[in-house]
């Protein structure tokens, strides 16, 4: 798949399955539809940069690690609170 920035599904399959969640989960808790998600990682389309966003924050990680981009990796930087840890300390108070 050539696009405009060189997205490469591989990372955002990977972080999929690490934290185990589904697609649905991901559209109903990160806003970005099933259907996008599903394009992106079988290669028929590229994020937008919105939906990239919302999937870094999401799950915590840079936006260029989410659009696969060479020598970005999940860990770099401190830790953030994943949405489900954030929703989680919200609950709790």
């Amino acid at each position: 798949m050539r696009d405009r920035y060189g997205f490469k599904p591989d990372n955002l399959r990977n972080i999929i399955e690490k934290r185990g969640v589904n697609l649905s989960q991901i559209e109903r808790e990160a806003g970005v539809p099933r259907s996008v998600l599903s394009r992106c990682l079988n290669g028929h389309t590229e994020l937008c940069m919105k939906n990239a966003v919302l999937l870094a924050n999401y799950f915590a990680v840079s936006v260029d690690y989410i659009i696969g981009r060479r020598g970005c990796f999940e860990n770099s930087g401190p830790k953030q609170p994943t949405h489900a840890e954030r929703k989680g300390s919200i609950q709790a108070r």
